[in-house]
């Protein structure tokens, strides 16, 4: 059996995430032999923005009230708190 016959039977008996843990794996490796440093940092960035949107961290979150309770909690300089 071939490596790549090995590696397709055992990923049809793993769950989601860990096929996504191998995917992961398997671009890093393809990144880390192909192509410059430069172009290295810009793919690993973009996966890192991919997780991040598929994460919604901001979700929920309105960015007027967020900004205002952060202005809220100091006093301005120079001005009377």
């Amino acid at each position: 059996m071939s490596t790549l016959d090995e590696l397709t039977r055992i990923g049809r008996e793993l769950p989601e995430s860990a096929l996504r843990e191998v995917l992961d794996f398997a671009r890093f490796l393809q990144n880390r032999n192909a192509g410059s440093a430069s172009t290295e940092r810009a793919q690993r960035l973009l996966e890192a923005l991919e997780v991040a949107v598929r994460l919604d961290p901001f979700a929920g979150l309105d960015g007027v009230q967020w900004q205002q309770a952060q202005r809220a909690e100091r006093p301005l300089p120079g001005r009377d708190a």
